[in-house]
C-alpha cells in the first residue's frame, strides 16, 4: 500500500509527552515508522506541563491554539 503525502496545511501533527528519554526515543521511532512518507511532524516534550504549553496559547498577540491530530502522554507524568 502506497502512502499519500499530505499537503502542508494537512500535515499530521503529533505531540509526545514522555519524561523517560528511552521511551521518548522508542515512541518517536514507532510513530515515524507508522507515518513514514506522510510528512508527519512529531513534537516531543519531557513533561505534561510542556505538553500543555504546546497546546494552549500563552496570551501573546497572534499566538493561537496549536492543533495536534494525536497527543500521546505518559500517564505517570509528574507535572499535570
Amino acid at each position: 500500500m502506497q502512502k499519500k503525502r499530505m499537503a502542508p496545511d494537512d500535515q499530521i501533527e503529533i505531540l509526545i509527552a514522555e519524561d523517560n528519554l528511552i521511551n521518548q526515543k522508542l515512541a518517536r521511532a514507532v510513530i515515524e515508522k507508522l507515518f513514514a512518507g506522510t510528512g508527519a511532524k512529531i513534537t516531543v516534550v519531557d513533561n505534561g506541563f510542556k505538553a500543555f504549553e504546546q497546546v494552549i496559547p500563552d496570551g501573546k498577540e497572534g499566538n493561537k491554539y496549536k492543533k495536534f491530530h494525536f497527543i500521546l502522554m505518559c500517564k505517570s507524568s509528574d507535572l499535570i
